[in-house]
């Protein structure tokens, strides 16, 4: 199969026990560039990242220091050899690049359905971006566009960087496309997910103060 002109972006810290996996399904699902950030992890990320990285299609950075998701994601996306990226998560798997690629056109982003504990899960419609993210983490997106919006926000750090992302590009027109394919597997214990739920009675009213919804969406 013949590459696709995108980069794949993985943060990864304390996950070098995983991040092979993901890099290996990120290359088998087409993409043209993997770039891994290593956020200063202790264990064996470094040694296994370098390694990966002595592939021309993988690029390994490491912060000099613990520096955080949200900086290592944009990182990893400023770095990008490729302008469409596609984000992914050290602890997940991608398992399809090609419907994302075909859905999108200019002045858009795309997501679709996912795995999660054996069972497929539907991506859900457009208006659930009223209360929460769309297709967690993987979707892809025109990297001009993430500038537009200034990226991933510091502000949202405690793992509520997805659907602030969402939100922002879709308050300045970039629409979300919606595939019906199962495109990536999400590790179900990252314990950040349960993070975000518990602190959404403060995220959402700056979120909605931030990134307003157009009318007729909810």
């Amino acid at each position: 199969m013949s590459a696709f002109n995108v980069s794949v972006v993985i943060p990864s810290y304390q996950h070098g026990h995983l991040l092979e996996r993901a890099v290996y399904s990120a290359i088998r699902a087409g993409a043209g560039e993997v770039v891994i950030v290593d956020d200063c992890s202790t264990d064996a990320t470094e040694r296994i990242g370098r390694a990966l990285a002595k592939a021309p299609e993988i690029l390994y950075l490491r912060n000099p220091f613990h520096a955080g998701t949200i900086y290592s994601r944009n990182r990893a996306v400023y770095a990008a050899t490729y302008d469409l990226i596609v984000p992914l998560d050290a602890d997940d798997q991608l398992i399809a690049l090609h419907p994302l690629v075909d859905a999108w056109q200019p002045g858009h982003w795309v997501y679709g359905g996912w795995m999660e504990n054996y069972e497929t899960i539907e991506p859900p419609p457009v208006g659930m971006l009223a209360r929460k993210e769309l297709g967690w983490v993987t979707m892809l997106f025109y990297r001009s566009d993430f500038n537009m919006v200034g990226g991933y926000n510091p502000i949202f750090a405690i793992g509520n960087e997805i659907w602030q992302l969402q939100r922002a590009l879709y308050a300045a027109g970039v629409m979300p496309v919606r595939v019906d394919d199962v495109v990536f597997e999400r590790n179900t214990d990252a314990p950040r997910t349960e993070r975000a739920r518990a602190w959404a009675h403060v995220i959402k009213p700056l979120i909605e103060d931030m990134y307003p919804m157009p009318e007729g969406v909810r």
